[in-house]
């Protein structure tokens, strides 16, 4: 703006003074016409005269462009403000369809929950149904919203004489039935809590039910991650770099959110004793999840499950 401020005004002041020779003569020998100074001294004056009109054209010329520059930022800012008012609109129509959706879907599944577990003789396969049920469906909401691969999983503690530490392993009960295909080929591996994160932060904080879920947005970014599955799909180098995991990421998945299935609220303060397993929801982009919104829609869920995962441990042994 400034650039174009000064050619502006040097464009004005040549225009002016050099536009005619009348004017250049007047201007450069004024003072030896009319006040008799020598002609050099004359023109020195009319070189002042020239530099102190360009100057003062150039401040003149420069307000005017940040006149100019203003009247053209408020014209975008209303602009702006419009198209977001647009967009925040249509953005808000969509969440609420989103997730208007996701209660009815929820709703159905809670109430096959619901209905199972309030059934007098309970079968496994009836629990089967639940279990795999939820699995779907939790996936289908996700993949509602977003053109990613989800897959869902149940996870359950095993047995460890009564003790739930660390070193506790970690079963797959179910899947969703797409997930279940795809990786039912891996190989055994044993998996413990302590050799994975997402299981080992929801453990420390099982008790407070505000902390107890992991979600994770970018897995590959984060160096201090530890999954078992690892031995499965191969490591990353441990001194890669931010870019060299993600180039040599090997997990199916690059974000995750995982959540206890355990009674959000427990009568005697003691989640541990009511703790069953994960809910596990994973997704092959990184970004997948809503940190305010999925961790708890899927609290609620595992929550729901905690009675039959109860149920079907009873069943088991």
């Amino acid at each position: 703006m400034f650039k174009r401020t000064i050619k502006e005004a040097f464009r004005w002041s040549t225009k002016w003074y050099f536009g005619s020779i009348t004017t250049s003569a007047g201007t450069f020998f004024l003072m030896e016409k009319y006040f008799e100074f020598e002609r050099l001294r004359s023109i020195k004056y009319g070189v002042t005269i020239f530099i102190f009109t360009f100057l003062i054209k150039v401040i003149i010329q420069y307000l005017k462009e940040i006149d100019k520059l203003e009247s053209k930022i408020d014209i975008k800012d209303e602009k702006i403000d419009t198209l977001n008012t647009r967009q925040n609109k249509q953005e808000l129509v969509k969440n609420y369809n989103y997730y208007g959706e996701t209660i009815l879907l929820l709703k159905d599944s809670f109430s096959y929950i619901h209905k199972v577990r309030r059934g007098d003789n309970i079968t496994p396969e009836q629990l089967s149904k639940v279990f795999i049920g939820v699995c779907n469906k939790l996936k289908h909401i996700f993949e509602k919203r977003l053109d990613y691969t989800y897959s869902v999983c149940i996870k359950v503690l095993t047995e460890n004489g009564g003790e739930l530490n660390e070193y506790v392993e970690i079963k797959t009960l179910c899947r969703d039935e797409n997930s279940y295909f795809n990786r039912k080929n891996c190989k055994q591996v044993v998996h413990k809590i302590v050799d994975n994160t997402c299981f080992n932060e929801i453990l420390y904080n099982i008790d407070m039910p505000n902390k107890a879920f992991y979600l994770n947005n970018n897995l590959p970014n984060d160096k201090y991650y530890k999954n078992s599955s690892f031995l499965n799909y191969g490591t990353v180098p441990e001194q890669a770099d931010s870019i060299e995991r993600q180039k040599f990421w090997t997990l199916p998945y690059k974000s995750e959110i995982v959540v206890p299935i355990a009674p959000t609220l427990n009568s005697d303060n003691d989640r541990k004793k009511e703790f069953y397993g994960y809910l596990c929801v994973d997704c092959d982009e990184e970004n997948g999840f809503h940190k305010k919104y999925d961790s708890g829609m899927i609290q609620g869920v595992a929550d729901g499950l905690s009675d039959l995962i109860k149920i079907w441990k009873q069943q088991k042994n």
